[in-house]
């Protein structure tokens, strides 16, 4: 689906009329997709812009914004798993940052009636890719464990090799890039 957390975050930038930069930063540290887990009345400081003095804001209006709209893409996503949910017999797992925020598991416990959610983070890397082992990078890291497994099957020692060194250099890649975004 080409929805996720940018999409959560032009909305609470829309909805407040603030800048991108600073309703990520409110998503981030303020947010929360299950609504029962707020205080009944939390505030959260919109920061103003050119010298005006910052305004408060609903944690709870924050919340429906990010419930609203993730519900909706984890809707989109039910709807596109059609009939392979009534298979589904395993966890339900949740990648990408967007997972770290708190009432994540909550919502998508809801929308797909079950319990069975967790967090997806990476168990197979170690030494210099130790940092990818978190639930921003579970994606990425798990195609590139997967990829690398695939290869080990049944190649040659010189393939191995040339498939060692292309992961390593496209695990360069995806770390500067990550550095260089986030």
């Amino acid at each position: 689906l080409p929805f996720g957390g940018i999409t959560i975050t032009n909305d609470i930038a829309m909805v407040k009329g603030i800048g991108f930069d600073t309703a990520e930063r409110i998503k981030i540290t303020k947010g929360c997709a299950w609504e029962p887990l707020i205080e009944e009345y939390e505030e959260v400081l919109i920061p103003g812009i050119g010298g005006r003095a910052p305004t408060p804001a609903s944690r709870n209006e924050i919340c429906q914004i990010i419930q609203s709209r993730l519900g909706e893409i984890l809707l989109l996503a039910k709807e596109r798993l059609g009939s392979y949910m009534n298979n589904f017999i395993g966890n339900i797992v949740v990648t990408g940052a967007t997972a770290k925020m708190p009432g994540v598991l909550e919502l998508v416990s809801e929308v797909f009636g079950t319990q069975a959610v967790r967090q997806g983070i990476p168990s197979k890397l170690s030494g210099a890719f130790e940092e990818f082992t978190t639930v921003e990078y579970a994606t990425a890291a798990g195609l590139l464990i997967v990829h690398g497994e695939m290869d080990d099957g049944e190649a040659s020692p010189r393939r191995k090799k040339e498939s060692r060194h292309r992961d390593h250099k496209m695990w360069n890649s995806l770390k500067n890039f990550v550095k260089e975004f986030f």
